[in-house]
C-alpha cells in the first residue's frame, strides 16, 4: 500500500515540474 501511494506521488509531482519546465525552458528538454 505505501509503494503505490509512493509511486503515485512520484507520478504527481514529476508530470507537473516536466510540464513546468518544457514552459519554462522550451527547447531544454533534449539535453
Amino acid at each position: 500500500m505505501y509503494f503505490f501511494m509512493y509511486c503515485l506521488f512520484l507520478i504527481l509531482v514529476s508530470v507537473p515540474a516536466c510540464v513546468f519546465k518544457c514552459l519554462l525552458f522550451p527547447g531544454q528538454e533534449n539535453v
